[in-house]
């Protein structure tokens, strides 16, 4: 995914594949949210947006 850089799920099923890669992205959005950086806009949803 180009606004996910690094979030990447290669299995030989694709449940397994699902599975994989959502772990893989709420790994990244924490790693992301501790190191205090933007999250990206996806589908025109944008998360940095604090209501």
């Amino acid at each position: 995914m180009p606004s996910c850089p690094g979030v990447w799920a290669n299995e030989k099923t694709l449940e397994e594949c699902r599975d994989v890669l959502k772990e893989v992205l709420e790994e990244w959005i924490v790693l992301k949210l501790r190191n205090g950086d933007q999250l990206p806009s996806i589908g025109g949803i944008n998360l940095n947006i604090v209501v």
